[in-house]
């Protein structure tokens, strides 16, 4: 099938993700944040963030064999939003009118998630975690139907 290209990316990403956030974890217990009973929660958030990704992962590589030059134009969307996502700034200290258009982009959920599993030792909030959950799915079923769907096609394209 040809989701496993797609997926085979997302999977080796996620292993390095997992290698630098256990070392990130035991670097944190030489600081004043210690181990929380929250952070047993840090698995679902990983599995939600790793659903994601997969699922618009494979839809963007649904698409991009028709649309071949617009891999530029979402290198730097991408970019945009992982800047935007409140990697670098917290998003809680930000305007309430201004910080609804920032979870509009869902890492930024999850990486406050992060943040308040973490560092202040909080349970995750359940309701964005199923918006991102079901959304994941909608979008994973869409790009499951349109790479089944162009299977025959593909070839044709890339030649």
């Amino acid at each position: 099938p040809k989701i496993i290209f797609p997926l085979t990316t997302v999977v080796i990403n996620t292993f390095k993700f997992l290698i630098v956030l256990s070392i990130f974890l035991v670097l944190l217990q030489f600081t004043a944040i210690k181990f929380s009973l929250a952070w047993t929660f840090l698995p679902i958030l990983i599995v939600v963030q790793l659903l994601l990704i997969s699922s618009l992962t494979s839809l963007l590589a649904a698409l991009m064999p028709f649309f071949p030059d617009l891999r530029f134009i979402l290198d730097n969307i991408i970019m945009m939003m992982l800047f935007l996502s409140g990697i670098f700034f917290d998003i809680a200290k930000l305007p309430a009118n201004v910080r609804a258009y920032f979870f509009l982009n869902p890492m930024a959920a999850l990486i406050v998630m992060y943040r308040k599993i973490i560092i202040s030792g909080t349970f995750p909030d359940w309701h964005p975690l199923l918006y991102i959950i079901s959304c994941s799915f909608v979008i994973l079923f869409l790009s499951i139907w349109l790479l089944r769907r162009f299977d025959r096609i593909y070839p044709k394209i890339i030649h």
